[in-house]
């Protein structure tokens, strides 16, 4: 299968997931991988048979093959356009709350957060889009795997203004596709919900 190109002079062939006759390799930049991410920076550093195999690569003018299996397609898909400074490639039909998951946590094994800072916002909260308590609900985790601190605080405001029980009784299994864990949302947080709810005068 052809791969995307996502940068056309790329060297390194991801190979993303187990269902390669589906889902085509990405060809992308190692220098826009380690510039965004330490583990990528250090995965292909000459100190790691990673990196070792791609400087081999490059003496042959070809891309080096770079497998990951664990990973999930969508969102390293999504991760390597945006890395690559491609947000045009994120299509309306990707922007859905399990491809945002996928995104979420590939970000944060791949510690790319802070490079995706000024990205994050206006891809889970379009300026002038009203969101729903349960698209709220949503999006509430998403900001904490993000690591984004200001929009988890707006998100947790409109929650508490909107349905400050609806955000209290938030559960894991209907906002968090697959086994994300939601252990993040505990007493200190219910807490911080009720004290706002309690000055409101609402019981």
């Amino acid at each position: 299968m052809d791969p995307i190109e996502i940068d056309p002079a790329g060297d390194i062939l991801l190979v993303v997931g187990k269902n390669h006759e589906s889902d085509a390799p990405l060809l992308v930049s190692s220098n826009f991988l380690s510039f965004s991410s330490p583990v990528f920076a250090t995965m292909l550093s000459e100190r790691f048979k990673e990196g070792q195999d791609l400087a081999a690569s490059r003496s042959n003018s070809s891309p080096y093959r770079l497998e990951l299996p664990e990973d999930e397609y969508d969102g390293m898909r999504m991760l390597c356009n945006l890395l690559h400074l491609r947000h045009d490639a994120i299509s309306p039909q990707d922007r859905t709350i399990e491809n945002f998951f996928q995104l979420a946590k590939a970000s944060d094994k791949y510690d790319c957060c802070k490079a995706l800072g000024l990205v994050v916002p206006t891809l889970l909260m379009p300026s002038g889009m009203k969101k729903s308590v349960r698209e709220l609900r949503h999006l509430l985790p998403l900001s904490y795997m993000f690591d984004h601190a200001m929009l988890f605080a707006l998100i947790s405001k409109n929650l508490i203004l909107k349905d400050g029980s609806g955000f209290i009784s938030i559960d894991p299994k209907e906002i968090m596709p697959g086994k994300t864990s939601c252990k993040f949302i505990g007493d200190p947080t219910i807490r911080v919900a009720e004290h706002a709810r309690s000055a409101r005068g609402e019981a």
